[in-house]
């Protein structure tokens, strides 16, 4: 186990989409500046909280789909998928029922971490990148 390569590129592919995300997530939530449920009026207004505490996207959503899509791909199994897409699922959903965010808001995260997660594992994975590109 000590010299485990598939598991030591899978963890420098999660922590390089990790850090992707949460470089996008930070840019696209400060512009975004979205109320979350419990602000203002309630119904989610944009360009009035911007900071890094605003609803659109949720950094939760964004930050596990992100690992998540790169474990999916790098175990590519059905259960890795229900496994690691139903984690990242139940995370967001946690989100909407906690009224931290609106749907939209982990919708996008979702969407936003899993490119970031899927583009990482296609351009740098080992597995992804046909043999004669080595």
């Amino acid at each position: 186990m000590e010299n485990d390569d598939h598991a030591r590129e899978t963890g420098l592919l999660t922590a390089e989409s990790f850090v992707n995300s949460a470089a996008l997530y930070a840019v696209t939530n400060v512009i975004a500046g979205r109320q979350r449920p419990n602000q203002g009026n309630g119904h989610g207004d944009f360009f009035t909280n911007n900071t890094l505490d605003s609803s659109f996207p949720s950094g939760h959503a964004t930050l596990q789909f992100s690992m998540s899509s790169v474990l999916a791909h790098e175990y590519p199994s059905v259960g890795s998928k229900i496994l690691w897409y139903g984690l990242g699922t139940a995370v967001a959903a946690s989100r909407v029922v906690g009224r931290e965010h609106f749907p939209s808001d982990v919708i996008m995260g979702g969407t936003l971490g899993y490119l970031v997660g899927t583009h990482i594992y296609h351009a740098h994975s080992r597995r992804a990148i046909p043999k004669d590109k080595h």
